[in-house]
């Protein structure tokens, strides 16, 4: 009878040991996608597309510092980092994925990232992390993108340019009128 009770006060204290550790630590992480099982990413052949992934951080007050890894696709998609800050109470941390179709690529491609929480590992004990996947297809139509001969980069140059000139041409006119 008396083991019985020592057992149980052994169970319960090592339960609520487990529970105070735990709880100082609380934090928890989200990863929100434009894109999901029933809404696929459509992309032409010889596109190129930035798709931002949402992490998010609202529960507990502890800042988390996250690992991106692309695990499915890698031949299309890319990271431009790994590592995220993702401060406590916040959802407005993006991940920019890059994703390039091939011009003679066809049918459907699956992108899946893994995200996992990373820790200093200075002066701690057991750390427990959390992670999660998040995966879309991307559907790959026939249209092949071809990149315009001006971009909108080159066509405001060029309108500075013009602008400019006429500047100096009107300029010019009035010195001489003078």
């Amino acid at each position: 009878m008396m083991r019985k009770i020592k057992n149980k006060i052994e169970v319960i204290v090592f339960c609520l040991v487990i529970l105070v550790l735990t709880s100082s630590f609380v934090s928890a992480f989200g990863v929100a996608s434009p894109y999901w099982k029933d809404n696929p990413l459509v992309m032409a052949k010889g596109e190129k597309r930035i798709v931002n992934l949402n992490l998010q951080n609202m529960v507990g007050e502890v800042d988390v510092r996250v690992k991106a890894e692309i695990k499915k696709g890698e031949d299309i998609a890319t990271l431009r980092k790994e590592v995220y800050a993702v401060k406590a109470g916040t959802s407005d941390t993006l991940v920019p994925v890059v994703i390039k179709i091939p011009k003679n690529a066809t049918g459907t491609r699956k992108i899946e990232i893994a995200f996992k929480t990373i820790t200093s590992g200075e002066g701690e004990g057991v750390v427990m992390g959390t992670g999660m996947n998040i995966g879309f297809d991307v559907l790959i139509s026939e249209k092949v993108v071809e990149k315009p001969f001006l971009s909108m980069k080159s066509l405001l140059i060029a309108l500075i340019i013009v602008i400019i000139c006429i500047g100096i041409i009107l300029l010019i006119k009035k010195n001489k009128r003078h």
